[in-house]
């Protein structure tokens, strides 16, 4: 039997008042800088990123999809509802392409020496507190707009359903294997946030932020990789729009750890967070 539901909710008010704790001293601390960039004196990573590179990147997505579709359709029997076959496809397909996905960035990272853990701006200790202090920051903002998006969904369209994450689906079917589940759960708190975060921060947000310094300047240019990629990664989860907004906010959040620490530990524990918090509260409120 699950968790009371006013514990997951008192839970719940306890991390969002961490994540206003957070972000208040934040903003306190970026007025007594008189405003100043927080970006400004951090330097930019050394990289040979070419543009094959990235290119080669974007197909291990797509083509690690793509087989993990194919080999889903060999190994789940077709006498399973469609709903359940199309979740548990999207399960393996997710999985491949994240797999091949992360694989690929980290030897292109060392073709383009992309130094991704060892330019580390602060101690161990203190990444770990600023990854803390990240995800509670992130579970208050996305929280914040996931319900802005639920209520303006319900007054613009109040017929539409929004679609369950497949992992969540998945989860619920009662046909579903161990061995599923296991893929699932992987997938979210380990696979997504490593993979991810090497594509979109590592090699996306760098490769974009080689271009964009030349078009708007330096400071603006550094903020229009961090956005334009929170943009992306906001798209890949087209499939659950009603998280898109909140999922590109994520992004923003996600970017300027990566600057503003040079490593992608940071980002990379801040998301394996946020994906493991979602896990804990479905189990314990099942």
């Amino acid at each position: 039997m699950g968790l009371e539901l006013n514990t997951l909710e008192m839970a719940d008010a306890a991390l969002m008042s961490g994540g206003v704790l957070v972000l208040s001293i934040a903003l306190v601390r970026w007025r007594r800088s008189g405003w100043a960039d927080p970006l400004a004196a951090v330097p930019h990573r050394p990289n040979e990123l070419l543009a094959i590179l990235v290119w080669l990147c974007m197909a291990a997505l797509l083509g690690g999809g793509a087989f993990g579709t194919l080999a889903a359709h060999r190994v789940i029997p077709d006498t399973l509802p469609d709903e359940v076959r199309d979740d548990w496809t999207g399960i393996l397909s997710m999985a491949t392409a994240q797999l091949l996905t992360g694989l690929t960035c980290l030897t292109v990272a060392r073709l383009a020496r992309l130094e991704l853990f060892t330019r580390a701006s602060c101690s161990l200790g203190r990444q770990l507190l600023d990854s803390m202090g990240g995800w509670l920051a992130a579970l208050y903002v996305c929280g914040l707009v996931v319900w802005y998006t639920s209520w303006v969904i319900e007054l613009l369209w109040p017929d539409y359903r929004p679609p369950s994450h497949t992992v969540f689906s998945t989860l619920n079917a009662a046909e579903t294997p161990v061995w599923i589940r296991a893929v699932a759960i992987g997938g979210a708190a380990i696979l997504a946030p490593l993979s991810e975060e090497l594509l979109f921060r590592a090699i996306l947000q760098t490769s974009i932020g080689k271009l964009t310094p030349m078009l708007l300047g330096e400071r603006a240019g550094r903020w229009a990789a961090i956005f334009a990629t929170a943009m992306l990664f906001g798209l890949l989860h087209l499939g659950t729009p009603q998280f898109m907004p909140a999922l590109v906010c994520l992004g923003i959040l996600l970017g300027y750890l990566y600057e503003r620490h040079g490593t992608l530990l940071v980002p990379m524990t801040v998301h394996a967070l946020f994906n493991i918090k979602s896990l804990a509260w479905y189990y314990l409120a099942a």
